[in-house]
C-alpha cells in the first residue's frame, strides 16, 4: 500500500521533470524531451511568437477540432440543464466548459450560500491538473477555507505535452493556434454563471507556466480576475507588454535556487524573461504602488530547508485596495516541498483579496 505521503513523493518527482518550462536549459535538447523518446523533438526548435489565435479552443487532445465545436463553445456558459444553474439546490457539475472540461469541486455546503470565491489552478508545463492539484493541496482545501476550486488541463502539443500560451518565453514552443486567455474567460464566465461564483472573487493560482498564464490573464483581463499567485513564473522580458487598465493583486513565490525558471531571469529558446524581482517591480508599477516595500516576518514555508527560510515583503498601498508580495523561498528548488503552513497560507493569501468596485 502507498502512503500519503509516497504519493506525494511520486508527484514531486513526475513535477521535477513535468514543469521543466525551460526546454533548452544548456543543451539542444529538452529535459521535458527526454522523457519522451518518441516524440518529435524539433517542436523545441519554433518559437510561439506571432502564432494565429482562434477564440475558444477545443479539447486538449483532439488533433483536428470540428468546425461545429469551435462555433458552439462561445454558447457554452449560456447553456446547459436547469440543474447547473446558480442558485439552485441541485448538485453542482463536476465539470464545466463541455469543449475543454475543467473539474469542479466544491464545498459540502455550496447549495447553502449564494456567492463563493474562486480559484482557477493552472498546471505547469508538461504536468496535469491532478498532479499540480495533489502538489499544493487545493481541492482539499476547499471545505477548509470555503472556495470553489476548478482544475483545468492545458492544451497538448505534438509530443502529447500540456501547456499553455502565455509568453514567447513559455511555453506555446510549437507555435500552435490557441487563445486560452479567451479559454480562461469562458471558464470564469460559466463558473459565474452555474457554480454561484462572486464575480469580485476570483483567483488564478500558476504553477511555472501556469504562473506565466495567469500574469498574462491579468494583463489582458483584468477586470475578470481579483488576485494571482505566481508560483515560479514571470512576466514578460517588456515592460509595455501588460496593458491592463484595472489594478490587479498580485503575489510571487520563487525559489532562490530555481533550476528551472531561475529566480533571477533567463531565456528559452532565446526568448527571454525576467527574474522575480523585476516581475514584481513591474507590477508595482502596473498597480500604481508604493515604491518602497514593507518587509513582513520571515516564515517557516518548506518541509526540507531549515529554520525561516522565506522572506516577504509587500508593496502597499496601491490603487483600489490591491497590493503586490514577493515570497522570496531561500534554497528553494522549482518544485519546493512545501508544508501544509504554506498551502494554507496561500489559499489564504488569495481569498483575503477583494476586488474594490
Amino acid at each position: 500500500m502507498v502512503n500519503k505521503r509516497s504519493t506525494l513523493a511520486l508527484v514531486l518527482a513526475a513535477l521535477s521533470v513535468a514543469c521543466g518550462d525551460d526546454p533548452l536549459p544548456a543543451t539542444a535538447t529538452s529535459a521535458a524531451g527526454a522523457a519522451f523518446d518518441a516524440s518529435d523533438a524539433s517542436i523545441f526548435g519554433q518559437s510561439d511568437g506571432g502564432a494565429p489565435r482562434v477564440s475558444l479552443p477545443g479539447p486538449p487532445d483532439a488533433g483536428d477540432v470540428q468546425a461545429e465545436v469551435a462555433a458552439d463553445a462561445s454558447q457554452t456558459a449560456d447553456t446547459g440543464s436547469g440543474a447547473d444553474v446558480a442558485g439552485s439546490d441541485a448538485a453542482a457539475p463536476t465539470t464545466i466548459f463541455g469543449p475543454r472540461p475543467a473539474s469542479v469541486t466544491v464545498p459540502k455546503n455550496w447549495s447553502k450560500q449564494d456567492k463563493w470565491p474562486l480559484i482557477l489552478l493552472l498546471h505547469g508545463f508538461s504536468a496535469t491538473g491532478w498532479q499540480q492539484d495533489l502538489y499544493l493541496g487545493l481541492t482539499a482545501r476547499v471545505d477548509k477555507l470555503g472556495f470553489v476550486a476548478a482544475v483545468p488541463e492545458g492544451t497538448k502539443n505534438a509530443a502529447g505535452i500540456q501547456f499553455w500560451n502565455a509568453t514567447k518565453a513559455c511555453c506555446n514552443f510549437g507555435n500552435q493556434p490557441v487563445d486560452d486567455v479567451a479559454y480562461i474567460e469562458a471558464l470564469i464566465d460559466e463558473a459565474v454563471a452555474k457554480l454561484k461564483v462572486d464575480p469580485a472573487r476570483v483567483y488564478l493560482y500558476g504553477h511555472s507556466n501556469g504562473a506565466f498564464m495567469a500574469l498574462r490573464f491579468a494583463c489582458e483581463r483584468p477586470a475578470k480576475v481579483t488576485a494571482v499567485l505566481s508560483l515560479a513564473g514571470a512576466t514578460d522580458i517588456d515592460p509595455k507588454w501588460c496593458k491592463n487598465t484595472l489594478p490587479v493583486n498580485v503575489l510571487f513565490v520563487h525559489g532562490t535556487l530555481d533550476n528551472v525558471i531561475p529566480f533571477n531571469g533567463g531565456a528559452n529558446l532565446g526568448n527571454a524573461f525576467p527574474g522575480v524581482k523585476t516581475s514584481a517591480a513591474n507590477w508595482v508599477g502596473y498597480d500604481g504602488c508604493s515604491a518602497k516595500g514593507e518587509k513582513l516576518t520571515d516564515i517557516n514555508f518548506e518541509d526540507i530547508l531549515l529554520g525561516n527560510e522565506t522572506n516577504r515583503t509587500r508593496w502597499a498601498p496601491c490603487k483600489q485596495g490591491t497590493q503586490v508580495d514577493l515570497w522570496q523561498v531561500n534554497g528553494a528548488l522549482h518544485v519546493p516541498l512545501w508544508n501544509d503552513a504554506y498551502r494554507d497560507a496561500a489559499i489564504e493569501h488569495l481569498l483575503a483579496r477583494v476586488r474594490e468596485p
